[in-house]
């Protein structure tokens, strides 16, 4: 057996964890460990793959159907908003430069009717960040030059989860800085 198969079970376990932690027994923690095993699997096949399958973007979409009835704090606005204000900016620099694949695209913008745009903001510049960190490490232990493709899938995965539990308390912990 590949190593790789206990480590996306046990990653997929610890991310089950965690939403069961934040959120306790509700219905917030079904839908966020659904979007974690589709968050795994998406990271897992763009590493592989630099290609993100289709068939993801349509659960995460059903899991932000759900969620607009399940849980409605996040407002439909404030869905629609998340679904655009990240993946049109993206998909005119994809279709312009070839920066982005157009999966990523999609992934972002069904996350964001998932989370609302406060969270796939604060998603998109984490995943950004992380993204950059890693490139430049990467780079550093030339396992990577400048003109290499990454995916960015994995890193983006790893904002989304990271907005889907704990997005709302950072973004008003930002916020919070800026009111005096």
């Amino acid at each position: 057996i590949s190593p790789r198969y206990p480590l996306v079970e046990l990653l997929t376990a610890g991310c089950f964890l965690l939403c069961g932690v934040r959120y306790g027994i509700s219905i917030e923690t079904v839908l966020f460990c659904a979007f974690s095993a589709v968050l795994v699997a998406v990271a897992f096949i763009d590493i592989d793959t630099q290609e993100i399958p289709d068939r993801f973007h349509f659960i995460i979409l059903g899991l932000g159907i759900a969620a607009l009835f399940l849980v409605p704090e996040v407002g439909w606005i404030s869905r629609l908003v998340g679904a655009a204000c990240i993946s049109v900016p993206m998909l005119v620099i994809a279709l312009a430069t070839d920066g982005f694949g157009i999966g990523d695209v999609k992934l972002m913008a069904v996350s964001g009717f998932l989370l609302g745009w406060k969270n796939i903001v604060f998603a998109a510049l984490a995943g950004a960040v992380l993204a950059a960190v890693c490139a430049l490490v990467l780079i550093a232990l030339k396992r990577k030059t400048k003109k290499d493709k990454i995916a960015f899938g994995p890193y983006l995965a790893i904002a989304l989860f990271t907005a889907a539990l704990f997005g709302d308390t950072i973004v008003s912990a930002y916020l919070s800085l800026f009111s005096l």
